[in-house]
Order: structure tokens, then C-alpha cells, then sequence
């Protein structure tokens, strides 16, 4: 996942890195600061700067954070560091919306609290209602000792599971100090990370989910109870799986961000391990409070990692994910902001157990107006003014067809379908589509991101960096293939 240097470490690397000068960030940034309200330059006028994806106006953005309609406001939080060197004090932002498009700054939400468990870090977690009430919470993280650390790479950290609460409609004021709900692992049980806590309610208890797993034995959802959500008792594993090999830094013996909810007639659990973010669907005993897995895949192949999930006004899961630099940190610190947040993607579950996405139709509110592009016979073509758009394209069943994302002549993604295999591929990735499916490719370009959604099964996330925002040629090549394009503004109309 992220580090200091590079992207292709894991993001337990990225974790142990960011404590190392956790104190480095000023500690009175959680009275009133606005993320990024005093950047050192425009980074407006950065060509590779998203305009219409989620990120504060400077500075460093990763997971998203407790996302949550209440009041008849969107609210998304996220981990936030202004410092940009990838180094503790990590705390969370706050911003809102009417629309999950269209987003207002807040004040920080959260920052680190001297001689408190999460003194060198407020971390992932997420937010719950109850009544007028919002709960939250999340991984604090401390220094400690060898016999006590949790962290799989530092001798020194310790994570702690933590609960705050906002009683006020805007939820700008939470209860500081939180209250620590779960102080340690379950004993016996050296892990090799333990955070990321996930809250619902269900019967007559709060049940919370926090992501773990054990060196060379593998990565594993921990579930805790509570009447009253002061005292949380451990129950069991929720789910896990057996080490695949995998080498300790690649986290294929920790899953993060875990998060399970009922969707449509089964359960779903989103995790992150190993770089990639993965479901699995099936059906919980709610006597036993045992989930047994029956299907299971990939939310994103690219890079996106670290998804939360709310529901909407209307009542829909909407999934968010973490839209990860893959430039050096020279090159980020440079530019003086780093990461994003996806789009939002609506996710349904069919009668089959597989999982469905696809994007929700509040961003047609992005649209700015319609692009013509060149048509001759079976071939489209769709430029994209200044590196920004949005391509919908649906083939048919019985007929190959491609989308090529260009930028002066350097191709940035190419999606095929396979009508043979009915599946598509995009990079080296293989995406099998139901006997049902419509094959159908939506892409966003935003700056320098490709976000897309692939015959509404899985979604593929890419980053290119090129000076100037080019024009991003967009071909369509198929029989029968329908494709629209068209620009696109985050200004409402």
C-alpha cells in the first residue's frame, strides 16, 4: 500500500511510517482548523489536481472515515495529515453535502490528544446514530512497549479501539477525550495489526468489527458485543482465512477496514489486504452470530483500497474508497496534496450471491455538457477537454468491443470484452460477468485519475500524471456498441 517512498509496499508500512513523528503536526489544529484553508501556493491551478473528486484543499488524504447521512446532510470524514510527509498526527477530516457530489470543508473533526491512547494518532473507524446522538469510532494508536505493541513492523505502538460522540446536528464537536472501549487483542492472540472498527446495531446489542489477523496464520475479522457501548466483550471471529504464503509486509496475514452489513436477502464483509479491496456475501446465523461466506470477489483492481460504506437518503449502500497516489513522495510533497476519494458507487447483491455496483445517478449533477465526438461506423471517438469527462458505454452480448483512454499518444487504459468468455479485462485483470450481465463500461477522467465501473461487477481505479492537462482521447470500438460522453464541472448549476 503507501510509504514514504513508494506504492507498492502495503499499508501496515504506510501505518508504521506515519507514527514516527506522529507529534510533528500541531496538536491545536482540532480547535476550528479547516484542512488546507492556507495551502503555500494555488494548488488550484495544479492540471493534475482533481476538480471533481473528494480531497481537502492541501495536504494528505487516505481512508475514508465513518461516512453518514444525518440531518439531511452527508457527512464524510477522512484520515487527514496536513504535514504531507506521510508522518503521524494523523486525525480526521470533515466535510459535507447535500448531494455526495457537491462538497463543503468543515473544521477538523478530530486531532490526537496528548497523554491519551490515541496520542499519536486518531485513526480508521466509523460513525453510528442512535436517536439524535452520533457515535464514532475508530483505532487510537500511543506508544507503549514491546510485550504491548500491536503493529506488525513497530516495536512501540499499541492500538486501542475508541469511541467518541457529536450531540450537535452539524457534528462539528466531538466528546475529546474518547473513551476507550477496547483496550487490547483478545488474549492469547499476538496479532499482527488490530484496528479499524466497524459499529451496528442489531436485536438487543451493539456489535463491532475490528480487523486482525496472526503472523503465518492469517488475516481475520475480530467481533466484540455491548449493551450500552462502554464495555464491549470479545465473541469470536467473525470470519478469516488461512495464511497464503505471502510475505508479512504484503499483509496477507492482516485484513484492514473491515465492515459488514445486510444487503438485500444476505450479509456482506468488505475488507483490504495484500494492495486490493475484497467482498464476501452469504448469510449470518444471527443466533450463533456466525457469517458463512458463500461468494466473493474484488471491489477494485487498481488503485483504491481502504472502502467505507453508508446508506443514502433513499436507503442504498454507497460504497467510498481511498483513491491512492502512485507517484514518489518527492513528487506529491512537490505538489503539496496527495490521494483523493472516489466517487460514490451504489452496491446491490443478486439472488446469486454476487455483487453488484454501479455508479449512482446523483452524479448526472456533474455534467456539464454534452460531447459530440466522431462516429464512423462501428469506431467512436470522444475527446475530453483538459484531461475531464465521463464515458457511458454498453455493448451487446454476442459482440467484442474496446475502450481506449489515450493522452498524447501514451495509452493510459484499455478495457475489452470477450463475448466467448463474457468477461472483460482491463489491464491484466480478468472481470467474469453473470449469463445475465449487459456488457457496459462508465469512466470518470478527473486530473489524473481513471475511475471506472466494469459491466457493473467491479470497479477499476488508475493514475497518470501528465503536465498540462491534455485532451484524453477516448475510443470506442464495437459492433453495436452505444456510447455518451460529456464534460464535466464539480461547480453546481
Amino acid at each position: 500500500m503507501a510509504s514514504a517512498g513508494n506504492f507498492s509496499a502495503r499499508r501496515r508500512n504506510f501505518i508504521s511510517l506515519s507514527i514516527l513523528a506522529a507529534l510533528a503536526a500541531p496538536l491545536a489544529r482540532a480547535n476550528g482548523f479547516i484542512p488546507g484553508t492556507a495551502p503555500a501556493r494555488d494548488l488550484a491551478r495544479d492540471p493534475m489536481r482533481p476538480t471533481f473528486h473528494f480531497l481537502p484543499k492541501a495536504g494528505w488524504i487516505n481512508d475514508p472515515n465513518g461516512p453518514i447521512f444525518h440531518n439531511g446532510m452527508y457527512h464524510l470524514f477522512y484520515q487527514y495529515n496536513a504535514a504531507l510527509k506521510i508522518t503521524g498526527g494523523m486525525s480526521w477530516g470533515h466535510a459535507t453535502s447535500r448531494d455526495m457530489v457537491h462538497w463543503r470543508h468543515e473544521a477538523l473533526a478530530m486531532a490526537p490528544v496528548p497523554d491519551s491512547p490515541d496520542s499519536f494518532g486518531v485513526w480508521t473507524g466509523s460513525c453510528l446514530a442512535v436517536d439524535k446522538r452520533v457515535y464514532a469510532v475508530y483505532t487510537g494508536v500511543a506508544k507503549s512497549d514491546v510485550a504491548h505493541a500491536s503493529v506488525h513492523g513497530d516495536q512501540e505502538l499499541h492500538e486501542t479501539q475508541m469511541i467518541s460522540w457529536s450531540d450537535d446536528a452539524g457534528l462539528d464537536h466531538w466528546k475529546r477525550p474518547a473513551r476507550t472501549i477496547v483496550a487490547d487483542p483478545p488474549p492469547g492472540m499476538k496479532v499482527t495489526g488490530f484496528r479499524d472498527p466497524s459499529l451496528w446495531r442489531q436485536g438487543g446489542y451493539f456489535y463491532m468489527t475490528v480487523g486482525s489477523g496472526e503472523a503465518h496464520k492469517g488475516g481475520c475479522v475480530l467481533l466484540y458485543r455491548s449493551r450500552d457501548l462502554a464495555t464491549f466483550e470479545y465473541q469470536h471471529r467473525l470470519v478469516g482465512a488461512d495464511w497464503n504464503g505471502a510475505p508479512a509486509d504484503d499483509g496477507g496475514d492482516m485484513w484492514e477496514c473491515p465492515e459488514f452489513f445486510p444487503l438485500g436477502d444476505g450479509h456482506v464483509l468488505i475488507y483490504s489486504t495484500e494492495g486490493r479491496a475484497h467482498w464476501l456475501s452469504g448469510k449470518l446465523d444471527t443466533d450463533t452470530m456466525v457469517f458463512h461466506p458463500a461468494k466473493q470477489g474484488v471491489l477494485d483492481t487498481g488503485a483504491f483500497y481502504a472502502p467505507k460504506t453508508q446508506l443514502d437518503a433513499q436507503g442504498e449502500r454507497i460504497l467510498w474508497g481511498w483513491v491512492q497516489e502512485t507517484r514518489s513522495s518527492d513528487a506529491f510533497e512537490a505538489a503539496g496534496w496527495a490521494g483523493m476519494i472516489s466517487l460514490p458507487r451504489r452496491l446491490r447483491l443478486d439472488t446469486d450471491g454476487r455483487l453488484r455496483m454501479d455508479i449512482p445517478a446523483v452524479t448526472k449533477q456533474l455534467r456539464a455538457g454534452s460531447l459530440a465526438g466522431k462516429r464512423s461506423g462501428e469506431h467512436a471517438v470522444f475527446i475530453l477537454p483538459g484531461s475531464n469527462g465521463e464515458v457511458v458505454c454498453a455493448g451487446v452480448k454476442d459482440a467484442p468491443f474496446e475502450v481506449i483512454v489515450t493522452a498524447a499518444s501514451e495509452e493510459l487504459l484499455r478495457i475489452a470484452f470477450a463475448p466467448d468468455e463474457h468477461e472483460f479485462s482491463a489491464a491484466s485483470r480478468r472481470i467474469p460477468l453473470s449469463v445475465g450481465d449487459e456488457p457496459s463500461v462508465h469512466l470518470f477522467v478527473d486530473g489524473s485519475v481513471i475511475e471506472a465501473v466494469i459491466g457493473k461487477r467491479e470497479g477499476y481505479t488508475t493514475r497518470f500524471y501528465i503536465k498540462n492537462a491534455p485532451d484524453i482521447t477516448v475510443e470506442v470500438r464495437g459492433e453495436g456498441v452505444r456510447a455518451q460522453a460529456w464534460s464535466v464541472s464539480a461547480t453546481p448549476t
